[in-house]
């Protein structure tokens, strides 16, 4: 199966308004979605979406970053080991 990677953004109510709290970047072996997937109950929303290359990944996260510019989130990094696996993206 093949490498894809997983954007993880979080939501919170904040006067009344959804506001972008946290946004995370994994890699998994899981099968890409086309629209964002609910994974919380618990918070106001934490969604997931699963892409088939880093550049489509940073992309949406880009994306999603423009849309709440107010949000002091940082742009997420793959786990400090990770990038080795991925020497050829970064060729």
């Amino acid at each position: 199966m093949a490498l894809h990677f997983k954007v993880i953004a979080d939501f919170s109510l904040s006067n009344g308004r959804p506001s972008l709290v946290g946004l995370s970047l994994h890699s998994t072996k899981a099968a890409c979605t086309q629209w964002p997937v609910p994974c919380s109950l618990t918070r106001f929303a934490n969604n997931m979406r699963i892409f088939p290359t880093l550049k489509e990944a940073h992309s949406y996260i880009s994306y999603i970053m423009g849309r709440y510019p107010q949000c002091p989130v940082p742009f997420p990094v793959l786990d400090k080991g990770q990038p080795e696996l991925f020497k050829e993206l970064t060729k």
